[in-house]
């Protein structure tokens, strides 16, 4: 499983880096699935686009069936509440109190890989309005 941060307020690395790794199987040696929101699949051409890189929806059924048939994923742990509070004014990620996604690892064995995208956060200037609660 593939952990990567940070959330930036506009995910482009995702969509060009990370899209294209995980189908040439990179780093890892195998081909692996990025997990996004599942409301990004009904943003028509997004939607195609994510199809394409093989993005799957963030949901716990859909991710442990994956990781039970021995799929690897990559996740963005901070999610939403990340990319809402994401600022381009300084580095930081969010992690959920609960860790879940660590759980899930530790159920069906997987390794845990980091990811951390420098310079994400300062990609696209944050829109104001958009904080999260």
């Amino acid at each position: 499983m593939i952990v990567w941060h940070p959330h930036g307020f506009i995910t482009w690395v995702p969509f060009f880096i990370a899209g294209r790794y995980a189908l040439d199987a990179q780093p890892c040696g195998e081909h692996w699935f990025p997990v996004v929101a599942p409301v990004l699949f009904r943003v028509p051409i997004f939607s195609e686009m994510l199809i394409i890189l093989g993005a799957r929806r963030v949901d716990k059924k859909v991710i442990d069936k994956m990781l039970a048939r021995g799929d690897s994923i990559a996740i963005q742990p901070g999610g939403v509440k990340e990319q809402a509070q994401s600022s381009e004014k300084q580095e930081q990620a969010f992690f959920p109190a609960r860790l879940g996604f660590v759980r899930m690892a530790i159920r069906h064995g997987v390794d845990l890989l980091p990811a951390y995208f420098f310079g994400e956060n300062q990609l696209y200037k944050k829109v104001e309005g958009f904080e999260y609660g």
